[in-house]
């Protein structure tokens, strides 16, 4: 069995309703998203991740821009050197501007970026930053969403993607499914 493989096995998903949305778990890391309506939740995977969970609109609106057509993906990644440290100690870390700023650089490759900006859901403090991709199909006309946010059990990253057009009205609700994800703690 190949690790791509193992690691499908390895998260089992528990999804249940949740009103209109679907919330979704994964039961091996204790990622969770409970998407507010109407937003559905479902398994991804990536290699350099824990774990995915991919979000899409069950209206169509806004546009999910992700290559695969979601609106959203968040993905979990352990983080060994943050178990020494305090949700506190975290939440005072991550909003100091070099902080920001290194975060931001290691986007940059990829993205052309606004100014990081910190935000607070349950205790824990995040950033999150707007822009556009810089090469790609139709690249000019994508819009993007990334908030991140870190635990003393590691790194949690949302990134949402929609059309320009969209990007004004879909913001709010960005924010709301970002509000909606539970990282591990």
């Amino acid at each position: 069995m190949n690790s791509r493989a193992a690691l499908g096995l390895a998260c089992t998903v528990t999804a249940h309703l949740s009103s209109p949305a679907l919330a979704l778990t994964d039961e091996t890391t204790g990622l969770a998203v409970d998407p507010p309506p109407p937003f559905v939740a479902s398994t991804g995977q990536h290699p350099r991740h824990d774990a995915v969970i991919n979000i899409k609109s069950t209206t169509g609106t806004p546009h999910g821009a992700n290559v695969d057509g979601s609106l959203c993906t968040v993905a979990y990644k352990h983080a060994p050197q943050n178990a020494r440290l305090s949700q506190d100690d975290i939440n005072a870390g991550i909003v100091k501007p070099e902080w920001m700023a290194r975060m931001k650089a290691g986007f940059q490759l990829a993205f052309a970026l606004d100014e990081p900006v910190p935000f607070q859901a349950s205790g824990i403090s995040g950033v999150e930053l707007q822009g556009r991709p810089k090469a790609g199909p139709g690249a000019q006309e994508v819009r993007i969403y990334i908030s991140l946010v870190e635990t003393p059990k590691g790194r949690t990253m949302m990134t949402c993607a929609t059309k320009q057009a969209d990007m004004p009205k879909a913001l709010p609700q960005f924010r709301k499914i970002r509000d909606a994800v539970r990282p591990p703690r």
